[in-house]
């Protein structure tokens, strides 16, 4: 369950480095990502919990729910990786 935190900060930690020159349509984009990308955590992390507690007769429901809710975070993470890997978009004078 570290690794999704690791991811999110490394993301932050490069859109830091970019944040001076991104235009402010840019900078929301980011804050409102990086938003997302927690909430997506903390869903996952709230599935896991469900997992390590869950009775015999929940665990199928509740697996799916964490199936589901891992494949939200890995798109968002592939979002978030497309929208800020060219490292050119939002910058200023363009």
């Amino acid at each position: 369950m570290n690794e999704p935190d690791d991811r999110i900060d490394r993301t932050q930690e490069r859109m830091a480095e970019r944040w001076d020159g991104m235009d402010q349509s840019a900078r929301e984009e980011v804050r409102k990502t990086l938003n997302e990308l927690r909430k997506q955590r903390n869903d996952l992390r709230e599935w896991f919990g469900g997992l390590k507690h869950s009775s015999e007769s929940a665990w199928g429901q509740v697996k799916e729910g964490f199936i589901e809710s891992y494949g939200k975070l890995a798109d968002a993470f592939s979002k978030a990786e497309k929208e800020f890997s060219s490292g050119d978009s939002g910058k200023s004078g363009d």
